[in-house]
């Protein structure tokens, strides 16, 4: 049984987001494609969101079981047929789960020490699963490994699906190539499940890694034959406005928050907007010379030192107070560590 927690994360940097075009994914469902630049979302008002899905949790503890486990659980006791002593089981355990979960979260909070958590999280969650397993029968683990199995399928045969339909209406895709890339897609998926299964059998993970990189190259080289060089252009300005729609978006949420957080007045939205498009179009430069050159040893150096430079002016057009309240809202009322947004080094009031 598989539990993800979901962590609300905002870096503050380049911002740069990678998601979903307007009519096709970036990335195909098998990670096909990628999109260079600097890529982090801002941390704004991250520490008081992080406060309140915690404080949810915990209201959800108070309450029982959550709605998400009691769903999980009725169609675990449809597919699986479990008893009542096992659903009682496995609720005691949920139970016992929750409350280790937040014993860490509130330990690690209280001694401001979270430098083993995720590994704490891992373990925990770990014995959790290993427990989870031992309610139930041999027949229901095999049928709940099926279970998962054929929805792991299902999600990534719709995930493809609903790729080509947006690349069939983007670029015009012609029968034949739908037809060829549905032929390249189930033979990539074939050779991931056998190399998987190769190194379960042989208990010999080391290099699976390795191997799924080289498959999913492969994919991506006859992904690109597939298609004509206009599509292949065409493709590829689709990622490009895909991604500048998402730093937009991604940046004005940003001031947006940090507009509300830090009552931001109309001069500063307009002076850190026009530094955000001139740092835009610097990294873009850097990124198009490195290309053109075909010579990236310096790239990651300029791109840091465009960001040092972004968050220097950044700093500057914050007050005193608002670097402050910044600080306090990102580190939890640690003192400025010269780093990140409003954590230039020149520095400025009003």
């Amino acid at each position: 049984m598989s539990f993800r927690r979901f962590a609300v994360t905002a870096v503050i940097g380049s911002i740069t987001l990678l998601g979903c075009g307007n009519k096709i994914p970036v990335e195909s469902p098998t990670g096909a494609g990628s999109t260079e630049g600097a890529s982090q979302a801002s941390k704004a008002s991250a520490d008081e969101i992080e406060a309140k899905l915690e404080n949810d949790r915990s209201s959800k503890s108070d309450r029982g079981h959550d709605k998400g486990w009691e769903r999980r659980i009725a169609a675990l006791t449809d597919s699986l047929g479990l008893s009542e002593e096992q659903v009682e089981d496995l609720n005691e355990l949920y139970d016992e789960y929750q409350a280790e979960i937040k014993a860490l979260y509130d330990s690690a909070r209280a001694s401001g020490d979270r430098s083993g958590l995720r590994e704490q999280l891992r373990d925990s969650r770990q014995a959790f699963d290993e427990n989870f397993n031992d309610v139930l029968t041999d027949d229901q683990k095999a049928r709940l490994a099926e279970i998962r199995a054929n929805a792991a399928a299902r999600r990534k045969d719709t995930g493809w699906e609903n790729y080509i339909a947006a690349l069939t209406d983007s670029l015009g895709l012609s029968e034949q190539q739908v037809t060829d890339l549905n032929e390249l897609y189930e033979d990539y998926q074939a050779d991931v499940k056998a190399a998987r299964d190769n190194a379960r059998e042989s208990d010999a993970r080391s290099e699976l890694r390795t191997k799924l990189k080289e498959l999913r190259q492969e994919f991506e080289d006859g992904f690109k034959d597939a298609l004509t060089d206009e599509q292949q252009t065409r493709l590829e300005e689709i990622k490009a406005n895909a991604a500048a729609r998402r730093r937009d978006k991604g940046w004005e949420n940003y001031i947006a928050a940090l507009t509300d957080s830090l009552d931001l007045s109309d001069q500063q939205v307009t002076d850190l907007n026009e530094l955000h498009e001139d740092y835009q179009a610097d990294v873009k430069a850097a990124i198009d010379n490195a290309r053109e050159s075909d010579d990236r040893s310096g790239l990651r150096d300029k791109l840091r030192e465009l960001k040092e430079d972004f968050d220097e002016d950044f700093n500057d057009i914050l007050t005193d107070e608002q670097k402050e309240k910044l600080d306090e809202m990102k580190s939890g009322g640690r003192k400025r560590s010269g780093r990140g947004h409003g954590h230039g080094r020149k520095g400025r009031s009003g």
